[in-house]
C-alpha cells in the first residue's frame, strides 16, 4: 500500500520517491487489476493499459461493476490518498462500431469526468456515464436506486407504463435544462 505524506515533507521531491510511485502504480495496474479481471470480471477486455490511461471493452453493466471494484481496490492500495484517483468515461456503443471511434468517444467522456466541478473547483475522481458526470459515490447510489426500481418492476409493485412515463419526463427535463 502506498500513501505519500501530506505534511510538511510532501514538498520534498526526489527521483526515488517518483520511482517508488511509478513502480507501485505499475504493480497495481499490471498485477492487481489483471487479477481482479481474471477472478471477478472475465468478460472485461483490456485494450490498452499504459501510463495513466486504461481502455476496456465489455458489457456496460459489468464495466460499471468492474469500475467500482477497481476504484475501491485502488483507493485501498493508495491508502486513501485523495491526490491519486481514478476517473472514468463509460460509453455504450454498437457492436460494429470501429474501435478507433469508440476510443475517441471514450476519451471525450473521460475528459468530461476529469473536468468534474464541485463548488466551482475541478475535482477528478468521477465518472461520466450517458453524458452525466458524477462522483463514484453518487454512481453507487444511483445504481442502488436502479436495482430497487428493477425489483419493483419485476415484483409488479409498479407497472412498466409508469416507469416509462417517468423516464420520458426525465428526458424532457434534461432537454429543457440543457437549453437554459
Amino acid at each position: 500500500s502506498i500513501g505519500f505524506d501530506h505534511g510538511e515533507q510532501s514538498n520534498r521531491l526526489s527521483i526515488s520517491r517518483f520511482a517508488t510511485l511509478s513502480r507501485s502504480m505499475n504493480y497495481f495496474f499490471s498485477v492487481e487489476m489483471i487479477e481482479l479481471i481474471k477472478k471477478e470480471c472475465p468478460d472485461i477486455y483490456v485494450i490498452f493499459a499504459g501510463g495513466d490511461d486504461l481502455f476496456f471493452l465489455g458489457p456496460w453493466a459489468k464495466l460499471l461493476d468492474f469500475g467500482q471494484r477497481l476504484r475501491e481496490r485502488f483507493r485501498a492500495f493508495t491508502a486513501g490518498n485523495p491526490d491519486i484517483s481514478i476517473s472514468a468515461g463509460i460509453g455504450v456503443f454498437k457492436s460494429k462500431m470501429p474501435i478507433r471511434s469508440i476510443a475517441d468517444q471514450a476519451e471525450h467522456l473521460l475528459n468530461k469526468a476529469k473536468a468534474r466541478e464541485v463548488d466551482q473547483e475541478i475535482v477528478k475522481d468521477g465518472v461520466c456515464l450517458f453524458g452525466d458526470v458524477v462522483s463514484w459515490q453518487e454512481l453507487s447510489e444511483q445504481l442502488e436506486r436502479g436495482k430497487e426500481l428493477e425489483k419493483l418492476l419485476s415484483d409488479k409493485v409498479i407497472q412498466s407504463g409508469l416507469a416509462n412515463r417517468l423516464l420520458q419526463y426525465s428526458r424532457q427535463k434534461r432537454r429543457f435544462s440543457s437549453h437554459k
